[in-house]
């Protein structure tokens, strides 16, 4: 259980105020003055804060339903309005759930409800929840506590919070009530009973019937705290006195602007998951046509698993290849000039024995013929070329290459 700080207030306004931070038993606890309420606001915003409101400000009941639908409950002020001193529209009512067409409800003043509210909100206090003191009281069977000039009841069916003077009265209407009841939930054997813990002897004289006497409680707050369960008590702090959580009033004028930012958030994830999953397609297209490029390119290479690198090395081996090759390395340094002069290859042929490279050759012009032959004295190389051949729209001629003979210049 999480430390909670528990605020009770005196029924006369400028009596001290009582507070106890409770952690499975008192950590820290003491009085205040009314005007020193803020010095707890420090502690009010670190942990829960449960505000107890003096019992005789708030009349509890037990009403019958007829029916367990919402309709049922919205008729409930008007259903209590017969019963009530004052006028429904200046009392705050809450209630509890439906159990066996009953409902449980609490009524307070309007008035009384946004004083206590106003300075606990000027003193800088956060309110979990609102409570009548007497209903964290142990309540599973009826009890009575005497403190001061009043006393707290609190049991199975409902609670009240009276002057001392009245608890005779009280207790004699009640008990004749509960005995004239065939279905009496509080005693088995047809008799009534209270406990009352008090030290004041004068009272219990007044009182007859079954009373179980028992020491006073010299704090009650501890024990509303040690008791101190949601679903025996109704929040006060409902409807229109509803708390807001603090940081979510602070966000609250922020909105609309963080659902905008929300949204282009949403909207530049889409885009990234879109973006990536283009790439990806581009990468697996990529990914296609290099295999497929290089199947087209070393069609007798197999076991194709890494085509990038399998490439890299077919493409070292042919540039070795290519360094060890005549034949290669002739038509690398020849294939330039053809493609400049326009001329097209239609014959190869190559001698091993002497590096002899001859190249059978046709262009749309003589001027194909006139620009290799122009390119080759720019350029000194071992070529004779063939007087050229005018056979319709185009010429033919030779091309001769003596391999060796080159490679015998360019050797150191």
């Amino acid at each position: 259980m999480s430390r909670q700080l528990f605020i009770r207030f005196p029924l006369q306004p400028a009596k001290q105020i009582q507070w106890l931070l409770y952690d499975k038993q008192s950590v820290e606890q003491g009085y205040i003055e009314p005007d020193q309420l803020y010095t707890l606001a420090a502690t009010s915003q670190q942990y829960p804060t449960i505000v107890l409101l003096p019992g005789q400000q708030v009349l509890e009941c037990r009403t019958e339903l007829e029916g367990n639908s919402r309709l049922a409950l919205k008729a409930l002020p008007f259903q209590l309005e017969e019963q009530l001193s004052s006028p429904i529209e200046e009392l705050h009512l809450v209630y509890s759930n439906i159990k066996i067409g009953q409902v449980r409800v609490n009524l307070i003043k309007h008035s009384l409800m946004e004083t206590w509210l106003a300075q606990l909100s000027e003193a800088g206090l956060e309110v979990r929840a609102c409570y009548a003191d007497r209903q964290l009281l142990p309540g599973n069977r009826l009890c009575a506590w005497t403190e001061a000039d009043q006393v707290l009841i609190q049991g199975p069916d409902s609670g009240v919070t009276l002057p001392l003077s009245l608890l005779p009265a009280w207790w004699q209407k009640y008990s004749a009530e509960q005995l004239s009841k065939s279905d009496s939930e509080l005693c088995t054997t047809g008799d009534v009973r209270l406990t009352l813990h008090t030290d004041n002897p004068e009272i219990v004289d007044k009182l007859s019937g079954e009373i179980q006497l028992q020491p006073p409680v010299d704090d009650l707050l501890l024990l509303m705290a040690t008791y101190y369960k949601t679903e025996n008590c109704l929040n006060l702090c409902q409807g229109t006195y509803r708390q807001r959580d603090r940081l979510l009033s602070q966000l609250t004028p922020l909105r609309w602007p963080l659902l905008l930012l929300l949204m282009i958030s949403l909207l530049w994830s889409l885009s990234l998951h879109t973006d990536n999953r283009y790439k990806q397609q581009k990468l697996s297209q990529y990914k296609v046509a290099i295999k497929e490029q290089f199947r087209q390119s070393f069609p007798h290479a197999r076991n194709l698993v890494r085509p990038r690198a399998q490439m890299q090395h077919q493409l070292q081996q042919l540039e070795t290849r290519y360094q060890q090759s005549y034949l290669l390395q002739g038509i690398y340094e020849l294939n330039p000039l053809l493609a400049d002069a326009a001329i097209k290859t239609t014959r190869l042929s190559y001698s091993n024995h002497d590096r002899a490279l001859q190249l059978q050759l046709e262009t749309a012009s003589s001027a194909g013929y006139s620009r290799l032959k122009d390119s080759l004295v720019i350029q000194p190389i071992a070529i004779q070329l063939t007087e050229p051949d005018q056979r319709g729209a185009t010429v033919h001629f030779k091309l001769n290459y003596s391999l060796a003979s080159m490679h015998q210049e360019n050797r150191p």
